[in-house]
């Protein structure tokens, strides 16, 4: 098996409705090892996991990158299935908290990493830059959630006009064409609102399904109920399901994935995905008695409010973005590499040993 057999890359956090929001509690649930790295901010927890990670994959230990939003690279945690462990994040992307609830394991922190004379020359310079990147994530939250209450504002008109009949007949359709088991549930990005923009995790996710079937159309038109039916007849069976959600809210699936079937069904919506050897593509628009004006005469003002929104809260994720490097780049002329290597070592080590 290759090393890129032994990778694998999942969004667990996003700018959603709700500020910035992590799945990596939920997802720590049965670990048997677990370190937490904490640090101010720009202190390298990000760095630290993720190189700890490559340096797992490197000896041969199948890794899960936990990848988070807030910029290209950066990762929440790395989780070890073998041995079922994980190295997270404790602080994300909230300054002071650096902690998980009721969640035991064995706490790295990077602040004893850190040289005491130069971090303390630059504490006040850092916590200026801290305000200010609190300041714009409350109003990339405020634009957010604007657009996403104008999105279902758009979306209305399709969900009335669902002919519950035509969805049922679908729902058969797909369920007939699906289905060792292992009961359980696992839940992650499947989109983010980036510095860059809106980024597409979906392909990556699916790269080695053998089928999928892409509910293609607007939303709204029966993509959530024919996910659900279908979780519902995998978790029956006894089957593990993955949940991928929409950028902007933590509670709308945009995937469910059946790993051990090497299948998917994802609410495509209007989102570009390669094609690939097994998909089944399916326009949902057929399961509405009437098509709705909107959708037919071209996106209409709701349409472009939302894109209008979300190009204002891509502009505060840059900004954002910018601040974050500028924590790094104060707070690295106070890291104490050598010890941060050691430490990284240690945990390395532990590991291996089981």
């Amino acid at each position: 098996m290759g090393r890129r057999a032994k990778l694998r890359y999942l969004l667990t956090g996003s700018y959603t409705r709700q500020g910035y929001y992590s799945f990596v509690p939920e997802l720590l649930d049965g670990m048997q090892k677990l370190w937490i790295v904490t640090g101010p901010v720009g202190s390298g927890k990000s760095y630290f996991i993720r190189t700890l990670g490559e340096d797992l994959a490197n000896r041969g230990f199948e890794v899960e990158f936990w990848l988070s939003a807030v910029e290209s690279g950066s990762v929440e945690g790395v989780h070890l299935p073998q041995v079922k462990a994980a190295i997270v994040n404790g602080s994300l992307l909230q300054p002071g908290d650096n902690s998980y609830p009721d969640i035991n394991g064995e706490v790295v922190e990077l602040s004893r990493g850190l040289k005491e004379e130069e971090n303390r020359n630059w504490e006040q310079e850092t916590r200026s830059i801290v305000e200010d990147l609190q300041e714009h994530n409350r109003q990339a939250r405020y634009l957010i959630h604007e657009a996403v209450e104008l999105e279902n504002l758009r979306n209305m008109s399709f969900a009335q006009n669902l002919d519950p009949d035509r969805l049922e007949v679908l729902v058969d359709d797909i369920e007939h064409a699906l289905f060792k088991p292992e009961p359980g549930e696992r839940h992650f990005f499947g989109l983010a609102l980036t510095v860059d923009g809106m980024v597409n995790y979906l392909q990556e996710a699916t790269r080695d399904c053998r089928s999928r079937y892409i509910l293609q159309g607007p939303a709204d038109c029966g993509q959530e109920q024919v996910m659900q039916k279908m979780a519902d007849k995998a978790a029956a069976l006894g089957y593990h399901r993955e949940y991928f959600y929409r950028a902007l809210d933590p509670q709308r699936p945009c995937m469910l994935l059946i790993r051990e079937l090497q299948a998917a069904v994802i609410d495509a919506g209007l989102l570009p995905l390669a094609n690939q050897p097994g998909d089944v593509i399916i326009d949902m628009r057929r399961n509405l008695t009437k098509t709705s004006d909107s959708w037919d005469n071209g996106e209409g003002y709701l349409y472009g409010g939302v894109d209008v929104l979300l190009i204002q809260a891509q502009m505060e994720l840059e900004e954002i973005y910018r601040l974050h490097r500028t924590l790094k780049r104060v707070r690295s002329g106070a890291i104490d590499f050598e010890w941060v290597d050691n430490k990284r070592q240690e945990i390395v080590r532990k590991i291996i040993r089981g």
